[in-house]
């Protein structure tokens, strides 16, 4: 068996105190305005800022070892319920939820343009 396994992980899931961590990141906006905003008040290029973004994402995934939603809930919950130290846990959560709340936008479901 798994330990990924949903009746594993339902078995276990409450055993788990809830919040573990504290940070709950925002997802960035998609908005023109906030990126040149941001980056008029840095003195870099919108496209300069998202590239360091992208690149910053792109060491964050390395780390983890995952970048899609399913894959990273399934290893936060196994994280949450793995031995460790809570330092530990809590960082790799972070991690885990900042790589979920900037995942790319899909487009809207039923093909609207």
């Amino acid at each position: 068996m798994s330990i990924l396994d949903d009746a594993y992980l339902s078995r276990h899931m409450k055993e788990v105190p809830q919040p573990l961590t504290n940070l709950r990141v925002k997802p960035l906006p998609d908005s023109t305005e906030w990126w040149q905003e941001i980056a008029q008040g840095l003195g870099v290029t919108i496209h300069d800022l998202k590239a360091q973004r992208d690149l910053l994402r792109a060491a964050l995934v390395a780390l983890v070892g995952a970048d899609g939603r399913e894959e990273l809930e399934a290893m936060e919950a196994v994280l949450r319920i793995a031995p460790a130290p809570m330092e530990d846990k809590a960082a790799a959560i972070d991690g885990i939820q900042a790589l979920i709340s900037t995942l790319p936008q899909q487009p809207p479901a039923g093909g609207e343009k």
